[in-house]
């Protein structure tokens, strides 16, 4: 590295002997890094130290002299100015003064300071870094990112199910159920659905939505496996996220034909009855359902949203590999973090929030969703209840023909155990907007009750055995439910598992009676 003498040498030869001055010189690695300016050559000098010295005599402290900025201190003493800039640009980190006096420079060098005007010869003659990256290196860090995620989204998809979200990823097109999912998907079967390969001697069918397929638990955990434990005997889990009503009398008819000893249906009614989006994927004119529509009179309601242009995030999220593993495993955590530092009035706003207990928070969208599918007022509702009971009608006339026993699991929405929990432990509030809304889930209860019973096929509720596994949750201070779902956790699979095993026992014990 050069001195700081030859540096402000260098720099008054360079501009033809123009005073200048040097802002801000610093260590960075090997270099000396300064910029130049059109002012002076500051130093601290004394008459001794520059004594015999011409070239700082004429350029230092002779320049500080004719450059007005004062005269030099005493001995080993810096110049008045110089103080003065340190305190006005404390950043600066001078040069070690044993580094000049290596070159011999008759007068010792103080920290030289100057404008922010640069010269750039001198500048990248003694490799001032550039302090903003440069085009071609955020161009060659953007190409690194992009093939990283590149690299990273073909693996996802070789060898993982990923992306698993969406109208079509990981979905077989079944034209009587809607679909299916694929066989390439761990714990799914050869026919789409979530159970071993090569199985057993299937003797029970669970048939349902995404409570009997087991979101976010194990296979083992779901009700159906777990059930059959319990019985000791192979249940087929015919559940998948998303199925309704039709989808259910397509498998029921698939299961009697098949002659399983016994089929149970997990209706979970907050919204299995909803007109607008479980039978949507149905083929209403493949020759199955050409076939019942006439023989039953069935009447399917009108798809009012068979297909919703998603917004980019949720189309990237749904076909994006990278970003579908990124939200399976990540984006609960993130929402859970980001939710409770929000305002509470925001949270007010978009929860029912009936204590400060996790468990008792509840997305008000959710609750008016289900108010509005379980509305016997409304027409569309109505109409799906009535091809609910024909549909139900002949299942169980087909079974019974079969020697096939056919029983019903009522599964409870979130909203509607947090109700009837607070109802029992003598806390439930005057009939207020969640409520009112619950209520309307009550009444459907009761109006599907009496369908069963008038068709003679056994009905059993999980409400009292959620009930009791959400009470010991709030005991404990565990959390019940899936946040920002309603799903439950193992607990509330294993209160759905004790029903169904209730149901199965009086299934096969009493039987059903011969019509």
């Amino acid at each position: 590295m050069r001195g700081l003498a030859s540096i402000c040498q260098w720099s008054l030869t360079a501009l033809r002997e123009k005073p200048v001055k040097i802002d801000r010189i610093a260590r960075h690695g090997r270099y000396v890094v300064f910029q130049l300016a059109e002012v002076g050559c500051r130093a601290s000098c004394s008459p001794r130290s520059c004594a015999g010295s011409s070239a700082c005599e004429a350029h230092l402290c002779g320049g500080l002299t004719r450059a007005g900025h004062g005269a030099a201190g005493a001995e080993g003493e810096p110049c008045a100015g110089y103080q003065q800039e340190v305190r006005e640009q404390p950043d600066a980190r001078p040069v070690d003064q044993s580094f000049a006096e290596e070159q011999h420079l008759g007068c010792r060098p103080s920290p030289i300071w100057g404008m922010s005007a640069s010269i750039s010869s001198a500048a990248h003659r003694y490799g001032e870094p550039q302090h903003m990256p440069s085009i071609a290196n955020l161009a060659l860090l953007s190409a690194a990112i992009l093939l990283s995620l590149g690299l990273g989204e073909v693996a996802l998809r070789a060898f993982t199910p990923f992306p698993i979200h969406g109208g079509e990823a990981n979905r077989v097109f079944d034209p009587d159920l809607g679909y299916r999912l694929s066989s390439r998907l761990a714990e799914i079967d050869s026919d789409g659905f979530r159970n071993s390969s090569g199985g057993g001697a299937w003797t029970v069918a669970a048939i349902g939505d995404s409570h009997t397929y087991g979101y976010h638990v194990t296979a083992d955990q779901a009700w159906p496996k777990a059930l059959g434990r319990l019985i000791d005997r192979d249940v087929y889990n015919f559940g998948m996220g998303s199925y309704g009503i039709f989808t259910y009398y397509a498998l029921l008819r698939r299961a009697i034909d098949q002659r399983f000893d016994a089929v149970i249906v997990g209706l979970y009614y907050p919204n299995d009855f909803f007109p607008s989006s479980s039978h949507c994927s149905i083929d209403f004119s493949s020759p199955f359902w050409v076939q019942a529509r006439w023989e039953l009179a069935l009447d399917p309601p009108k798809c009012e949203t068979p297909y919703v242009e998603p917004d980019l995030l949720i189309w990237a999220k749904d076909n994006v590999a990278t970003l579908s593993a990124m939200d399976y495993f990540l984006w609960d955590h993130i929402r859970t973090a980001i939710w409770h530092v929000l305002p509470a009035s925001y949270r007010n706003e978009k929860e029912f929030c009936l204590s400060a207990q996790a468990n008792m928070c509840i997305e008000k969208e959710r609750v008016a969703s289900h108010a509005k599918a379980t509305d016997l007022g409304d027409p569309r509702i109505a109409s799906m209840l009535d091809n609910f009971r024909l549909m139900m009608g002949d299942a169980a006339s087909r079974a019974r023909e079969a020697g096939v026993k056919l029983g019903i699991l009522m599964i409870p929405s979130r909203e509607r155990i947090v109700y009837e929990w607070r109802l029992r432990e003598n806390v439930l509030q005057d009939e207020g907007e969640f409520e009112a809304k619950v209520r309307r889930q009550v009444v459907f209860e009761d109006v599907l009750k009496q369908q069963f019973r008038a068709l003679e096929v056994p009905v059993e509720s999980a409400l009292d055995e959620l009930v009791a596994a959400f009470d010991e949750a709030m005991a404990a201070g565990d959390v019940f439910f899936k946040p920002y779902g309603g799903h439950p956790f193992e607990p509330g699979y294993m209160a759905y598992t004790r029903a169904a095993a209730a149901l199965a026992s009086q299934m096969m014990d009493a039987g059903q009676p011969e019509r």
